[in-house]
């Protein structure tokens, strides 16, 4: 917590039961000061007495993971230590109410069509209609879920991963938006990652640690692994463009491109192990990339087989994800201590 002394550190006394991480005194008010906090970042004019929140909204500036809505563009939600909403592509935002029986999703999806409808896993599936107000369990007592994933050409349609097993997971599907959920069968690997083809629902790919990527054709139903079996996989993105084109960022082989629907692997030069990566909105070729512990964000105009670092503006620089809106271009990074940044110009400058 936050502590003052009044006689030069003889005593303590606590004014603030958050975790402080940089005090700043006002340099001609010595009342004001302001104390970046994980909760985001929070103002003083009293000498600490009271604190009122100046991070425009935002609970905390280390933001986990963030979901854009497909066709609401300047609908976006992030998750710190707390959730928090914009509707207008990231200019104010809300926070959002906080769920004591889940502080926190592993992973969080939208749907398709409504941006107020979200599914969160975490142990269980959980689902807001109102854009994260009020959320309810979904899972009829499932445990153990890991991930969620919704049919990018119907919303009713969810996959969940569910992980209790050392080497394998299961895979459960529900065709009614969470109501009832069938098993399907299981995958290689603790659960990892989950994606549905955006031009084809019977295409899912699921891996994970110990499990390499497996794919289904038949909506879950039964999997096989991809030739991509050996490795541990931390993300995966399917290009909207051409979804036979996949991307598969590992923890500690680096990126692997595949454009046969996952049949044949190459591995791409990267600069860092593990990471996020997203597509560009208007160019295919165009990637982008960041990662939480080293260098950044960078940008490839390739296809992935040549990096340059694109920091410009950047004040932190543990990059937790990087994701582009569809439908206006603009380019988000979630990171590690200071919030989202966006970029309207393909990388070459954030704010």
């Amino acid at each position: 917590g936050m502590h003052k002394s009044t006689d030069g550190g003889e005593t303590w006394r606590q004014i603030g039961d958050f975790y402080a991480e940089f005090p700043y005194l006002h340099p001609s008010d010595s009342r004001t000061l302001y104390v970046e906090t994980l909760l985001g970042l929070v103002k003083s004019t009293d000498s600490g007495e009271s604190w009122t929140s100046s991070s425009g909204g935002i609970v905390g500036t280390f933001i986990s993971f963030m979901v854009l809505a497909p066709n609401a563009p300047d609908w976006i939600y992030i998750e710190g230590w707390g959730w928090s909403r914009s509707t207008d592509g990231g200019k104010s935002w809300s926070p959002l109410r906080s769920l004591r029986d889940a502080p926190g999703f592993n992973s969080l999806a939208i749907d398709p069509d409504d941006p107020n409808i979200l599914y969160g896993a975490n142990g269980g599936v959980w689902k807001t209609t109102d854009g994260g107000d009020t959320w309810r369990h979904s899972d009829r007592g499932l445990d153990s879920i890991r991930r969620v994933a919704v049919d990018p050409q119907d919303g009713r349609v969810l996959y969940a991963v569910r992980g209790t097993h050392p080497t394998s997971s299961d895979v459960y599907k529900s065709t009614d938006g969470g109501d009832n959920w069938v098993l399907g069968s299981t995958v290689g690997g603790q659960p990892g990652v989950l994606g549905v083809d955006p031009s084809d629902s019977r295409v899912v790919y699921a891996g994970g640690y110990r499990g390499g990527l497996s794919k289904s054709t038949d909506g879950g139903l039964t999997w096989n692994r991809t030739s991509l079996s050996s490795t541990y996989p931390r993300a995966l993105t399917l290009d909207e463009q051409d979804p036979r084109t996949l991307y598969v960022m590992t923890n500690s082989e680096g990126l692997f491109k595949s454009e046969d629907g996952g049949e044949r692997w190459n591995r791409l030069p990267t600069p860092f192990l593990g990471g996020t990566l997203a597509i560009d909105a208007g160019d295919r070729r165009i990637l982008y990339a960041g990662n939480p512990y080293v260098g950044g964000a960078y940008k490839s105009v390739d296809g992935g087989l040549t990096w340059t670092p694109r920091n410009q503006g950047l004040r932190n620089t543990r990059i937790n994800q990087v994701a582009v809106s569809r439908a206006t271009g603009r380019i988000y990074l979630a990171t590690g201590g200071a919030g989202v940044y966006v970029s309207d110009d393909q990388a070459e400058t954030w704010q």
